[in-house]
Formats: C-alpha cells, sequence, structure tokens
C-alpha cells in the first residue's frame, strides 16, 4: 500500500492497480474490461463486488465471493495484459513463483530478498518472451536505500571538514566501503544470475562488478549521478538489444557459461624476477669460479699463436656451457612459462590441477583436461578448468582462489625470501584447504609449485617457527588484501 499510494499521488500518467491476498485495486476506467474478462471466464457480474475507494473515486476495490475468488489472480493479470492497468503493485507472494505475464517489460523489485531461488523466480517474470512482441526488451530495476552513516568517515580532516567521497582502490573492484544492509543484499543478489555488464565491449557475467561502480562518488551528488545514469540506459532499449547480440557472439566453436576465477593478482613477479634472476646469477657465479680456476690451472706461457688462444677460449666456453647450460634451460623455461600475468596464472592452476588429480579429487585424465587463463584489456585474468566435470571445476576453483587471496589460518604456507637490491622481499602463498590436510599431499604440491612456478619453502602453521611466519604471512595479507581482488564468477564465452 505504502508504494500504490506514493504512486498514486505522484500525478504520472499511471493505469495504477494494486494486487494482494486480501486488497484488490483497479482503475475505475477500466471495469468494462473486467466484466470482459469475466464473462469469457463464465463469471457473471452478480459475483462480482465493485466499490469506490475512500480516498480516490478514480479507484474501484474489487472482491469475488465464494469459489471463484480464485479466478481474481487470473482476471487482473489479463486485465494487465490488454492495457487496463499498465502499472501493477503486487506482493512477493502473488507475483512470484506461477505468475505468467508475458507482457511485462519493467520489473521494479522493491523486495530484500537476496536468496538465488527467489531472486531469480522474480526475475523470470519480466525476462519471459511475449509472442505478441517479439522485439520486446525488458528492464529489471533493483532497489537500494543508502544509509547515509555508513558514508561518514568520522575522523575530522583540516578545517573540521569530513570527507564522504571514499573510492574503491580500483575501477573494476567491486566496492570496498559499507554503504549498508540493502546494497550487501544486492551483492548476493547479483551472484545468483547472469546479466549484461555496463564495461566495453559487453560481457555477459554474474557478480555485482558489471555495474562498474568501482569509480562512483558515494555522496549525494555521486548518487544522483547513477541514477540518471541507470536511467539513460533503461530508456535506450534499442541499445540493450544490440548490446546483447554483441555479447552473446563468442569465439568458441559452442558458446556456453564458463565458471571462472577471476583475479587482479597472479605471482608473476615470484617468478619472473626472483627465480630467473637468481638462476642466471647462480650460471654466471659458476662460471666465473671455473674461468678462474682454469686461466689459474693453464700458463699463459703455453699460448704460442694466436689459433692457440682461439683453441683455449672454445674448450673454456664449452665447459662453461656444460656446467651453466642446465641452470640457464631452467631460468628460460620458467620466464617462457610464466613471462605474463596469464602465463603466471595458467602454471598456478596446473599445480593446483595436478595435485588434486594425485589426491584423486579430481578423476578425470589429466589428458582430457587442460587450465586455460586469459588477461583481458583491464588487466583482469580469468582462468578456468575445462574439460572436468562441474564438481571438479568447483573443487579446482575453490583451491585455486584459496592460493590467490589473503587467508585465514592455512595449514601450510610457501614463503619465498629474495632480495630486491638492497630490500629483503618475502612472498606468501597458502596451500589450499583441501591439499594442507595431509602432509604429503601439502609436499607434493609444494614440489609441482617448485618445478611450475619458482621455488618456494613449505612451512607448516602449527609450529612454533611456523605460528611466527604465519603471523608476518597475515600483517603482509592485510595490507594486500585492498590491492588483490579475486571471485568466482560465471561468464558467457
Amino acid at each position: 500500500m505504502p508504494i500504490f499510494e506514493t504512486l498514486r499521488r505522484s500525478e504520472l500518467d499511471l493505469k495504477l492497480g494494486i494486487l494482494t491476498g486480501s486488497l484488490v485495486v483497479i482503475p475505475a476506467g477500466s471495469k468494462g474490461i473486467l466484466d470482459e474478462i469475466a464473462d469469457c471466464l463464465g463469471i457473471g457480474a452478480e459475483h462480482i463486488r465493485y466499490q469506490q475507494t475512500a480516498f480516490d473515486a478514480g479507484f474501484l476495490s474489487v472482491e469475488l465471493g465464494g469459489e471463484l475468488s480464485r479466478n481474481i489472480v487470473h482476471m487482473i493479470t489479463e486485465l494487465f495484459s490488454r492495457g487496463g492497468i499498465t502499472v501493477l503493485v503486487g506482493t512477493q507472494a502473488l507475483l512470484g513463483e506461477g505468475w505468467d505475464a508475458p507482457s511485462v517489460n519493467t520489473l521494479i523489485l522493491a523486495s530484500t530478498v537476496g536468496s538465488y531461488v527467489l531472486s531469480n523466480q522474480m526475475r523470470g517474470r519480466a525476462i519471459r518472451i511475449d509472442p505478441r512482441s517479439p522485439q520486446k526488451a525488458a528492464n529489471v530495476w533493483h532497489l537500494a536505500v543508502i544509509d547515509p552513516e555508513k558514508l561518514e568517515q568520522r575522523i575530522p580532516l583540516r578545517f573540521g571538514r569530513k570527507s564522504t567521497d571514499r573510492k574503491a582502490p580500483d575501477p573494476y573492484d567491486t566496492m570496498t566501503i559499507d554503504l549498508g544492509s540493502d546494497v550487501d543484499a544486492l551483492k548476493r543478489r547479483f551472484y545468483a544470475f547472469e546479466a549484461l555488464s555496463f564495461g566495453e565491449p559487453p560481457l555477459i557475467q554474474s557478480g555485482f562488478q558489471r555495474l562498474m561502480l568501482g569509480t562512483a562518488k558515494w555522496n549525494a551528488r555521486g548518487i544522483d549521478d547513477i541514477n540518471k545514469m541507470m536511467e539513460r540506459r533503461a530508456a535506450d532499449r534499442k541499445s540493450l538489444k544490440s548490446r546483447w547480440h554483441s555479447a552473446l557472439h563468442s569465439k568458441r566453436a559452442v558458446a556456453r557459461m564458463q565458471e571462472t576465477l577471476e583475479s587482479n593478482y597472479a605471482p608473476k613477479g615470484l617468478v619472473n624476477w626472483n627465480t630467473t634472476k637468481f638462476l642466471f646469477a647462480h650460471s654466471a657465479a659458476l662460471a666465473g669460479m671455473i674461468l678462474n680456476g682454469f686461466l689459474h690451472s693453464f700458463r699463459v706461457t703455453h699460448i704460442r699463436s694466436l689459433q692457440q688462444l682461439e683453441l683455449v677460449l672454445f674448450v673454456m666456453f664449452a665447459i662453461l656451457a656444460i656446467f651453466c647450460l642446465p641452470g640457464a634451460l631452467k631460468a628460460s623455461l620458467l620466464l617462457l612459462r610464466n613471462g605474463s600475468l596469464e602465463g603466471s596464472m595458467k602454471q598456478v592452476g596446473i599445480t593446483v590441477l595436478e595435485t588434486l588429480h594425485h589426491m584423486g579429487v579430481i578423476r578425470t585424465e589429466l589428458g582430457k583436461v587442460s587450465v586455460e587463463a586469459t588477461l583481458d584489456q583491464n588487466g583482469m585474468i580469468y582462468c578456468r578448468l575445462e574439460g572436468a566435470t562441474t564438481i571438479e571445476r568447483s573443487r579446482f576453483l575453490d583451491a585455486l582462489r584459496e592460493v590467490l587471496i589473503p587467508p585465514q589460518n592455512p595449514r601450510y604456507i610457501l614463503v619465498r625470501s629474495s632480495k630486491f637490491w638492497r630490500l629483503n622481499r618475502v612472498d606468501y602463498h597458502a596451500v589450499p584447504s583441501i591439499i594442507g590436510r595431509k602432509r604429503e599431499d601439502a609436499i607434493y604440491f609444494a614440489q609441482l609449485w617448485n618445478r611450475y612456478v619458482g621455488y618456494s619453502e613449505l612451512v607448516y602453521t602449527r609450529s612454533a617457527q611456523g605460528r611466527l611466519k604465519l603471523l608476518q604471512f597475515r600483517a603482509k595479507s592485510f595490507a594486500s588484501a585492498f590491492t588483490r581482488k579475486t571471485d568466482r564468477i560465471s561468464r558467457w564465452e
């Protein structure tokens, strides 16, 4: 009733109606259409009672007596489809599962529901195909109230001003500030379904980040700008249709929804700088030692001509190549494998995949599955497992996500200490909980990590020394939590 009354007082050009379990109201001018609908259903005029509403002579309340009352929802729905009502306000129970009105082209959800089932049931009211309007394009509005108390950053600045304009650290991240319970409910709701993104090029994916609100200004003017932008997008229904067609195109032979891990972080620095640098440094140092020893043991007086000098140098470099080639090849291989963000992510994914297969969590043959990683123009990495079952993909993505995000309390962690010029660097990665349950599985994971990604030390965090490492890990993770973003999404590819 509050929504109905607000719309009634707005003086907009609407044919407004309301449908609840105990109250049905229609425009007075639509009475004739409803009588025709009742006649088609075999319901005589004597069974329908109309009464002018006390608050407005332009509306009639409608009642059906006895067992015929079960037809009221169908009658009002048909009245709505014929245009006797253009805006229908109803309850979740009556306009939820089973309510069929293909003519709906705008759905405004004023509900706080955040669950997967109910969210999709309500969205289904608007996204159905209308045989009478094949070119129909529908808008689904999600309402949220921003709590102004949440926007107050009660840290006084100079001149007594307060900062209320806060941004997320990057434009592609979800909002990192608390905007109240309504927005939290929307975030949960948006993870339950896939829809068109606001970015370029348009994508079909799940998650709240597809609205691209990371750089929004969360003050009164900024929120007003967001609402105006949403109104412009809703009014341009032709563009909505074309963007959907563009997003549906795929480079794959068979396009489908893919469940992927989205991240703005991969351990590229660990591999490219640390591992490659130290392997080459080791090779160079070994070469210098061999060369120095050879020159000391070989008398210069034995070299009597240029041809003999060339022969001596050839022998020395041949010996150097034999000793240094394995290390140089390993460094080059790691550089080739992990020379980009998606390359590094793929190697981490292979490490997780082979470990889970070794444990029997993934039973599909390794030759039939593959890890794919792609980098988009915004710097986001998408990683997925191809050829596996749904359960196997889910367990793989959960484990991979634990490696990349700041963890809570892992049993094992991978630690890599190195130096960047004169600065000490330490890189930490958690061993996924499903792998860290048994020591032998954690050791196997660490061995694969050293082979595919780069050397790291496996640390058991339940010991005194390991607890100290874990505390250091958490301290660094607290700082990195504001820049790392990793999430599971569904994406059309």
